[in-house]
């Protein structure tokens, strides 16, 4: 029994989005990535926006936040009024944005050299925050 209700909560998880797979851009990008000099990071990506250390205090974590929001055209509002014996429904138009972002986070050694690489859409449910983005390298 306990077999069956390990594959429901999972399944769940899957449909709900509160489990996340790497996409294939992603997993190329950290591939090609490892090994290669911190700088190719920041030429490619820019200055970082922040910098941490890592919890050993043996790597630093380089950030970039990427804007990546857009905007629809939505219907927002629906009126109906009756104009003689005919009742006219109205839509009602307006520009709708919506808020996304994508963190690339690339750790990097004391060899000054990458050892991880990570695009995050920062929890924002359902966005895919990071499919616009260029993950490089060039």
């Amino acid at each position: 029994m306990k077999y069956k209700d390990a594959l429901a909560l999972a399944i769940v998880l899957l449909q709900t989005g509160c489990v996340s797979f790497d996409t294939v851009p992603e997993m190329y990008a950290r591939s090609q990535w490892k090994g290669r000099p911190a700088q190719d990071a920041i030429n490619f990506f820019g200055p970082p926006q922040k910098m941490d250390r890592t919890a050993d205090d043996k790597n630093v974590v380089m950030q970039w936040y990427r804007d990546t929001s857009y905007d629809t055209n939505e219907v927002v509002a629906r009126t109906a009024e009756r104009q003689g014996d005919v009742i006219v429904h109205t839509n009602h138009w307006a520009t709708v944005n919506n808020p996304n972002r994508c963190i690339i986070s690339v750790t990097v050694d004391q060899d000054r050299s990458i050892v991880g690489f990570e695009a995050d859409d920062g929890g924002l449910l359902l966005s895919h925050g990071c499919q616009s983005v260029k993950f490089g390298p060039p």
